[in-house]
């Protein structure tokens, strides 16, 4: 196993080691307190809360960002917001908007080095005055430098990989931070991949990478910004050279997920449903693909699914952990292999209705 630790000391910045989330009044959640694992899976039936968490958890770290970009202020305008779960924030406050005195509440607490003790990193939000979010959050400590740092961020959240963009034109940095953060990571990944081509180290632990999923696998480009318009990207894979739009969902997925490990080192990777309209066969590859890059980055990643063919292919592994919600709440585990069958029969929710009279 290759675990690239001094790799992150020479890009000198702080590395955040995530140990729990806790959510507040955000959406579907009234309180929740998840322990991380390496990979902690949520599972539940429709409107269960798995959303919502992942949402909230990256709403609150990019509410830092979009507080420090417009000069560590404590009040935003709603533009101001990087990224926004609802096109009225006031309503993701659980069960009535945002008051003066209520509002969702985050709570991250953390490591900054192997070792050190564990230290909590708040984020409060309130309604401010007309019609502004007050935002309460703390400065100084190595959670709120990496959380501000929009070039390093400290979660991607990526909101269903349903493909790429057919082309692209070269972006800055500016756009592509602000597009990553958005969640629109799916429409910059030639963008993210031209990077890593154009620095040795990234590409080398890009390779490393992914060639344990993918063995020869190769990515090149021959794109000039002086004589291109749009970035070509090409990947060699069993000896065939084929342009990235046309490589297979699978593994044009792990190309994806290992791009913006290697790309930016995010202490946490959120993925809401990744396994949605892939094959059982790549699925499973997916599942090693998450594992290789906890291994290999030391990036703590949460995803949500419906799939048995991933609960299965994760479950028994070593510091995995998966949760059930239920009306945003962690729900008692039924026997292992009966959740299994209702993933699998798409049952969930009938399950559920059932179980709760």
């Amino acid at each position: 196993m290759v675990v690239f630790q001094s790799d992150s000391r020479a890009r000198n910045f702080k590395v955040v080691q995530l140990s729990s989330i806790k959510i507040e009044r955000f959406k579907r959640i009234k309180s929740i307190d998840i322990d991380l694992k390496d990979i902690t899976v949520l599972i539940g039936g429709n409107n269960s809360g798995k959303s919502s968490f992942l949402q909230g958890a990256h709403f609150a770290i990019t509410t830092v960002q979009s507080a420090v970009m417009a000069g560590q202020v404590n009040t935003l305008s709603v533009d101001q917001l990087i990224y926004k779960p609802a096109n009225d924030p006031m309503l993701l406050n659980t069960d009535y908007p945002m008051t003066q005195s209520s509002g969702p509440r985050f709570t991250f607490s953390h490591r900054s080095e192997p070792g050190d003790d564990i230290t909590k990193y708040d984020v409060y939000l309130y309604r401010g005055k007309n019609a502004n979010i007050s935002v309460s959050y703390q400065r100084g400590s190595s959670f709120y430098a990496r959380a501000s740092d929009r070039t390093q961020p400290l979660s991607i959240f990526v909101p269903g990989l349903a493909g790429i963009a057919l082309r692209e034109e070269r972006r800055s940095e500016a756009i592509l931070n602000t597009g990553i953060a958005q969640g629109d990571s799916n429409l910059y990944l030639r963008n993210v991949l031209l990077r890593i081509i154009n620095n040795k180290d990234k590409l080398r632990r890009f390779h490393d990478t992914i060639q344990t999923i993918f063995p020869e696998l190769l990515i090149s480009t021959d794109f000039e910004e002086s004589r291109h318009l749009y970035i070509n990207i090409g990947c060699q894979i069993a000896g065939r050279w084929l342009p990235l739009e046309l490589v297979g969902t699978g593994c044009l997925q792990a190309i994806q997920l290992v791009a913006y490990a290697t790309m930016y080192d995010p202490a946490l990777l959120l993925l809401d449903e990744p396994d949605a309209h892939l094959h059982p066969s790549n699925q499973r590859l997916l599942a090693n693909t998450l594992v290789n890059i906890t291994q290999r980055f030391g990036t703590k990643i949460v995803l949500s699914t419906h799939s048995r063919h991933m609960f299965d292919a994760l479950k028994s592994l070593e510091n995995i952990e998966t949760i059930w919600l239920q009306h945003g709440m962690k729900k008692e585990f039924p026997d292992r292999s009966d959740l299994s069958l209702l993933l699998d029969l798409g049952a969930l929710d009938s399950f559920e209705m059932l179980a709760s009279g």
